[in-house]
């Protein structure tokens, strides 16, 4: 317990401004820093009612401000415009705590601290805040020109960041932050969210019998065609290589499993033509619906490895993990690969 005498102490020496008020508002006490912060002696303010030192314009609210203090117990801390003796405004940092005892009557004790520079350095800052913004202004509609010219080629170097060049679907570093947005809103309200790898079946044989150059409109028209099956919230990217990532947020595994079987039924049917020659196209892919708190490196990797074994099985097919072990969902093999 601290005694009285500590209490008193404290009272008399704080550098903050307190005084003690009555039901009333009426000051029964003040400590010296209260009376040098308003400029009144103790005998001037004893008696009165903290109107006294309430600023013209805010007398009238005198009622209004007891009737809080007396009902609200204790307050957060506050700025308040008041009033020097002088008339000099002052701008004060106010907290209150209200002692209601057992015959009704109210003791109200309420700590000052002067913040009157404080608030002089800010209008400062405001000042030349204002100053600077007209300034930049006038500035703005000299280089306006330029500037949209700069948030164009912002733009496009945003633009270039987060796109593949090559299939305009997103790169790893892109997909990988949608992911993970998408993760955190899965954890956070209980959502499913599945996953998908998917890679061209023996596209290195495209490449060596149609050249590079084939090889590169086949990942374009396949990405377009992947794009054209998936919604607007979904998300593509072009993992590397021949390999394409999709992210299906608020989707569950078997919901994720028919979006797979449309994509590779779709890429079945897909012919393309060069010079003399048809190529057509089949894919394989694995598919997980995430646990909650997985890692999105650890759904990755599980989607890895069974896109993986799709290809050692026979290709031409999406593999799906329902917990433990592994669910084939398999597709007719066309009688024509590459």
């Amino acid at each position: 317990m601290i005694s009285s005498d500590l209490l008193q102490a404290l009272f008399d020496i704080s550098p903050a401004g307190i005084a003690i008020a009555d039901e009333q508002g009426r000051y029964l006490q003040v400590n010296d820093s209260y009376c040098c912060l308003f400029g009144y002696s103790r005998a001037e303010l004893i008696g009165n009612t903290f109107g006294l030192i309430l600023a013209e314009q805010d007398k009238s609210l005198e009622a209004m401000i007891l009737n809080l203090a007396l009902t609200q117990d204790q307050s957060s801390p506050t700025e308040w415009q008041v009033q020097h003796k002088s008339g000099r405004t002052l701008f004060v940092h106010s907290s209150f705590k209200t002692f209601i005892y057992p015959d009704g009557c109210a003791k109200i004790i309420t700590v000052l601290s002067d913040v009157s520079a404080m608030v002089c350095t800010l209008n400062t800052l405001q000042d030349q805040e204002a100053k600077l913004i007209k300034t930049n202004e006038s500035l703005e509609q000299i280089v306006s020109r330029r500037t949209i010219e700069l948030e164009r080629a912002n733009d496009e170097l945003a633009r270039l960041a987060t796109q593949d060049s090559l299939t305009a679907t997103l790169n790893r570093r892109a997909f990988e932050f949608e992911a993970a947005k998408i993760i955190y809103a899965a954890d956070r309200y209980d959502r499913p969210a599945s996953f998908m790898f998917l890679d061209i079946d023996y596209f290195k044989a495209i490449n060596d019998q149609y050249g590079h150059a084939v090889g590169d409109m086949v990942l374009k028209k396949l990405a377009l065609n992947i794009r054209g099956l998936l919604r607007a919230s979904d998300v593509l990217a072009r993992w590397g290589g021949e390999e394409f990532v999709i992210c299906l947020p608020d989707t569950a595994l078997a919901d994720a499993i028919m979006v797979g079987e449309k994509i590779l039924e779709a890429c079945r049917q897909l012919r393309l033509t060069h010079q003399q020659f048809t190529i057509s196209l089949t894919i394989s892919g694995g598919v997980v619906q995430r646990a909650c708190n997985e890692s999105l490196d650890e759904v990755l990797q599980n989607a890895d490895v069974l896109l993986y074994e799709a290809k050692r099985t026979g290709r031409n097919r999406l593999l799906a993990e329902i917990a433990k072990p592994l669910y084939a969902y398999k597709s007719e093999l066309l009688n024509f690969q590459i």
